[in-house]
């Protein structure tokens, strides 16, 4: 039993740190220390961290304190926002709008503008609107499609 609480603490001293340092990756990203955030969102988005996700893909995105690498903002962006990141979500729908990272698909773009908007990034509802206009009737309605699958959660 000991060992259990023992374990028990440690894993919990190890894991604290990774998510309470996300303010201080923040601060240092709006003090405009790229470098420093860079360095300390890794091992909290690596964690599970999903605004530290969110961010590092912002990074790599942008090549801000990291060498710009759009797969890998992908990847974060895309972790992020399977939590549940309304960000996240948004910036998902611009890469697959531009095909950065991704292949190209108005259609997932539009997908994830439009969660996105609904978990509350409002930026996020002018680009659908934009986009919405190069969909045709059948992009449209798979894009329907898939956000009501995505709404109404994982198949029981």
């Amino acid at each position: 039993m000991r060992h259990v609480i023992g374990a028990a603490i440690l894993w919990l001293g190890l894991a604290a740190p990774a998510w309470g340092d996300y303010k201080g990756a923040l601060t240092a990203y709006n003090l405009g220390n790229i470098d420093a955030a860079a360095t300390e969102l890794q091992p909290l988005a690596a964690a599970g961290n999903d605004d530290a996700q969110a961010l590092l893909a912002r990074l790599f995105d942008l090549g801000s304190g990291v060498e710009q690498d759009y797969g890998l903002a992908a990847l974060w962006a895309q972790k992020a926002a399977t939590q549940g990141n309304a960000w996240a979500m948004a910036h998902l729908g611009a890469l697959y709008r531009f095909g950065d990272g991704v292949e190209q698909s108005h259609t997932l773009s539009y997908v994830w503008y439009r969660l996105g908007e609904l978990g509350g990034e409002a930026a996020a509802g002018k680009k659908r609107k934009e986009l919405e206009k190069l969909l045709n009737p059948s992009e449209r309605k798979e894009a329907d499609a898939l956000i009501e699958k995505s709404l109404s959660g994982p198949a029981s």
